[in-house]
This record gives C-alpha cells, structure tokens and sequence, in this order.
C-alpha cells in the first residue's frame, strides 16, 4: 500500500504501481466477506489543506470498498498530473496528454456513479457525486482543448476545427 499511494512522482511507473495495487484489492475484495475485513482505511480530502483550527478532513473506514475508491480517485488524479507534464509541442506528447484526461474523466464519472453505495457513510467532500461529475467535465474540456490545438497546429479549417 505504502509504494503505491505514498507520495508518487508523476510517472508511468507509479500510476502502474497504483494499478497493481487496486488489482490486488480486487483479488482480496473476492476473498474475504466485506463484513470479516477489520484494517482501517484512512484517506484525506485531496482539496482540504486544513484550515486555522488546524487539522485535515479525514474518514477512516473498514472497507475494502473505500479504499478501491480512493485509490481509483488517485489513478484519476495522477494520470491527470501525468498529462500535464507532456510535451504537448509532440504529436506523442498531445496523444498521451489526451489519452490520459481522458481515462481521468472515465474514472471520475463512474466514481460519481458509485461512490456513495460503495462507501455506505458520508463521504469526505472530494468524494461527492458532485464534486467528482466537476472533475470529469473539467478533464474532458482539458482533452477537447488539446484536440483544438492539434487541429489548429496542423492548420485545419476553420469549420473543422469548431466542430
């Protein structure tokens, strides 16, 4: 757990680290009853950055359910700071840039969908339903942005283009 959600540089390599990790839980989720499953998850909230009173929202949750959600969020997130990093001057750079907020977006919407069966308490707020469906829009219209640029770089008409 600790290799794949402590910390993470902004590569391939820790993304697929979080994969493997979600993978696994995956696996144990299948094993073991949901109501046997006593370690504690604890997640902060990703926007929360503790206020004068001191402290960070935090939930703590016994469910292997929780923590597949938090670590997809934290696929999301990566994989849109991945995106971020590339040469967007590259055809290869827009491409992985695109593919990435793409997938981001794909995951936050179906978090969207499911978190608050899957949690069964009040989430923390970057958690909610609303919060999440913001994530994907905004993801999508960085991707649609990197679409427009392309087409403008490669010196498309300008009908094309507004499509």
């Amino acid at each position: 757990r600790n290799v794949a959600t402590k910390n993470p540089d902004r590569s391939d390599a820790s993304l697929e680290a979080m994969h493997k990790y979600y993978d696994q839980l995956v696996a144990l989720e299948v094993k073991i009853p949901s109501s046997e499953v006593q370690i504690p998850f604890k997640w902060k909230d990703a926007f929360d950055k503790g206020s004068i009173f001191g402290g960070r929202i935090s939930l703590t949750v016994s469910s292997i359910g929780y923590e597949k959600v938090c670590v997809l969020f934290n696929i999301a997130a990566l994989s849109t700071q991945i995106a971020e990093t590339q040469n967007l001057d590259s055809e290869e750079g827009l491409q992985k840039a695109n593919k990435k907020l793409q997938s981001a977006a794909g995951i936050f919407t179906a978090l969207k969908d499911r978190v608050v069966g899957l949690i069964e308490q009040e989430p923390t707020p970057d958690l909610e339903p609303e919060c999440l469906g913001v994530l994907s829009s905004l993801c999508l219209a960085q991707a649609q942005e990197l679409v427009v640029q392309k087409a403008l770089k490669d010196s498309m008409k300008d009908n094309i283009v507004a499509k």
